[in-house]
């Protein structure tokens, strides 16, 4: 099985090293950003995903324009997407709302809150400053286990010959 586009080559240790780094980066600030809660960040990115295939409203149109495909999800999909369970999504979609990044509207269908400015969202959690305290602990943790373990057995990475 071959391992997803965005994973560097099992080839090289270094890059999976730092590749390893930069996820971890990542899904830390997500945390932060979300409250905490991964499966919350996960949803949202689901209707981030719905709400970026659709093409936009012409602003000179009047909302709700025929002409413009319907868009929302229902929790029961969020829940099938997912894997996780409906009520916990359905929890987790009352939290976005509060949070103010998910609007339900009258037929029961979830959407990105309009005033929720997505695009700069996403590039702030893609490329903001991650958050330095737990990603150096982390990095420090990793370089003391490499240098703790014999070569290869715990971390599976080799050391160069110094």
């Amino acid at each position: 099985m071959n391992a997803p586009a965005f994973v560097p080559s099992c080839d090289s240790p270094a890059a999976l090293y730092r590749w390893t780094i930069a996820l971890s980066e990542r899904l830390a600030q997500m945390r932060l950003s979300f409250q905490g809660d991964l499966d919350a960040f996960l949803i949202f990115l689901i209707f981030a995903a719905d709400t970026l295939r659709r093409p936009r409203l012409d602003p000179r149109s009047a909302e709700g324009d025929a002409s413009q495909p319907p868009g929302g999800i229902n929790a029961l999909s969020v829940s099938e997407i997912t894997g996780i369970p409906r009520e916990t999504a359905r929890r987790k979609l009352q939290s976005l709302i509060t949070m103010g990044y998910v609007v339900r509207d009258a037929s029961g269908l979830y959407n990105v809150d309009p005033r929720c400015n997505l695009e700069s969202l996403l590039a702030d959690i893609g490329t903001g400053p991650a958050p330095a305290p737990m990603v150096g602990a982390l990095k420090g943790r990793m370089d003391a286990a490499q240098d703790n373990a014999q070569p290869g057995l715990k971390t599976g990475l080799k050391r160069k010959a110094q």
